[in-house]
């Protein structure tokens, strides 16, 4: 019970140190920030060539054709009763749904939307 209460008084803790900012007394420095960020969204990018994308096209092919013969492999692994491929298996899924209720916490407390 104590681990349980030390654990959500050390989530309020890092949620409270999250929202902790440096008050910023001098009008003039907001002013400079909001100028200098205005001045930089002005700053356009130049648009990538045709070499660029035809690049970045291959490159994303190759990952997906990668990853379609891992998965592959993986499943027939599962299949035929790999002793670390399924603890493996149990151990990312169960690490997928950790993440997953964090993820539901942290957007259920507001966390990131400056409430």
């Amino acid at each position: 019970m104590k681990q349980r209460i030390r654990t959500v008084l050390f989530l309020f803790c890092i949620n409270s140190i999250a929202y902790a900012s440096f008050p910023i007394k001098d009008g003039r420095l907001l002013n400079k920030a909001s100028t200098k960020s205005l001045q930089m969204a002005k700053v356009s990018d130049p648009e990538p060539d045709l070499l660029t994308w035809v690049f970045a096209g291959l490159l994303i092919t190759a990952m997906a054709v990668g990853l379609y013969f891992i998965f592959k492999a993986w499943l027939n692994a599962y299949r035929d009763g790999v002793t670390w491929v399924r603890i493996l298996t149990y151990i990312s899924a169960v690490l997928l749904l950790l993440l997953l209720l964090g993820a539901a916490f942290l957007v259920g407390i507001g966390y990131g939307y400056g409430n």
